[in-house]
């Protein structure tokens, strides 16, 4: 999950979200300050620690999860595109 939060967490916040922004968004902010220091702290720590094995399988369980929550996501916003608001009318 650490290879998620550094690669595509921090490429969506600074690439992704703040092209559409004016302003900081309060994910780059948290991004920069907190996750990404966290993250390389993490993965420095991890290094020395994991075997092949661990790295393998951290990768495999870290696509398992993001897929699943892209996959909830999709969803989520296919059920809102195929719900019609309903028009409001005169009480």
């Amino acid at each position: 999950m650490i290879w998620f939060e550094l690669i595509i967490n921090n490429a969506t916040h600074t690439i992704l979200f703040q092209g559409t922004k004016p302003s900081y968004n309060p994910g780059l902010i948290t991004n920069s300050f907190l996750l990404l220091p966290y993250g390389m702290v993490t993965l420095l720590v991890a290094t020395g620690r994991f075997t092949p094995l661990d790295w393998a399988l951290s990768l495999v369980i870290g696509i398992g999860v993001a897929a699943m929550l892209g996959f909830k996501t999709h969803r989520r916003l296919a059920s809102r595109k195929e719900s019609p608001m309903e028009p409001e009318g005169p009480a």
